[in-house]
């Protein structure tokens, strides 16, 4: 599970490129992963926040990042490869490094060279309307702060809050209480409860509105309620206290009740006061966003392959080490 604090303390990608320029400064030449340890150590990352990992290209986001630092000073024309995936400073590179100013993408910037490397993402999205591509131009079409993979999380989490958005004031619209029921009950079994499930009579469930077996037999099972209640009408600790007694009717061990609004204090700390049964309360934001997650009500409407460097392939060059 990602770390938000470790994840806040590695630097962006253009904070790496003085890293880069002074690890090389001392060592003539460097492989790629001998980049990314010196670098990590140079800038003091934690364990935690070399494990944090990119979403799309599963692979550690100092790596990622750390590796842009380098192709884009290389597009400067202030690194090169002497050898296969082995890097050093040219001669403007070192006379940069030298230097008692600290090398950033403002730096880099100052040479046509990166100018045009950085035209080239930008000509493939504009080749239908034009080949020239203006400064002006360049300069948006890569952001300063984050790295593309880090562009493509962010429009993944944005998209991804829209429609938790959607899906809660879907859920406020639902007009049919049994259809209700149902959707609450099948996302449970989503959540990996079980494959079978049942919505309860509409009379006669004794305060129970589904249940989900977690076993083939049935000997366990999760009984759940579902409140459909309007935005600001709570649900009180009495109607938690009441499930709670419906659960002890069906000497149930787990139940979750689930409403579309939200649980006041009392009723958590009503469910706290608990020890026979094991109780969860899910609210309506926490509903929509945990439906976003597993698939329920939502569809994927296309998926983006991303690919990475295969290292089980690439790792038996020795020209690699």
């Amino acid at each position: 599970m990602s770390d938000p604090a470790a994840r806040a303390s590695i630097p962006k990608w253009h904070e790496f490129i003085d890293p880069v320029f002074r690890v090389l400064a001392d060592e003539p030449s460097l492989t790629l992963q001998q980049i990314y340890d010196r670098v990590a150590d140079r800038v003091g990352l934690s364990d935690a926040a070399k494990a944090e990992v990119t979403p799309s290209a599963r692979q550690p986001v100092y790596w990622n990042r750390i590796g842009w630092a380098v192709s884009r000073s290389k597009g400067a024309g202030l690194l090169e490869q002497p050898a296969r995936a082995v890097y050093s400073l040219t001669v403007e590179g070192r006379s940069r490094a030298r230097a008692d100013e600290r090398v950033d993408e403002s730096t880099l910037r100052q040479y046509p060279a990166y100018i045009e490397w950085i035209a080239s993402f930008r000509k493939d999205r504009r080749a239908a309307a034009s080949d020239s591509v203006s400064p002006g131009d360049v300069v948006e079409a890569l952001d300063d702060e984050r790295t593309p993979e880090d562009q493509i999380e962010d429009a993944v989490k944005l998209l991804t809050r829209q429609l938790e958005e959607q899906v809660y004031e879907l859920l406020h619209q639902v007009q049919n209480p049994y259809y209700f029921e149902d959707l609450v009950t099948r996302f449970i079994a989503a959540l990996g409860y079980g494959d079978d499930y049942e919505v309860t009579a509409r009379s006669g469930d004794l305060g129970i509105d589904g249940v989900v077996w977690r076993d083939k037999l049935g000997l366990e099972r999760v009984y759940i309620q579902a409140k459909r209640y309007a935005e600001g009408n709570t649900v009180s600790a009495e109607a938690v206290r009441a499930f709670i007694g419906s659960l002890g009717l069906h000497r149930a061990s787990v139940g979750v009740m689930i409403t579309t609004s939200t649980f006041p204090k009392t009723s958590h700390e009503e469910v706290a006061r608990t020890h026979s049964t094991n109780v969860r309360l899910i609210e309506g934001r926490e509903l929509a966003k945990l439906m976003v997650k597993h698939g329920v009500g939502v569809t994927v409407e296309r998926q983006i392959p991303i690919r990475r460097i295969d290292t089980d392939v690439f790792i038996g060059d020795p020209l690699m080490l």
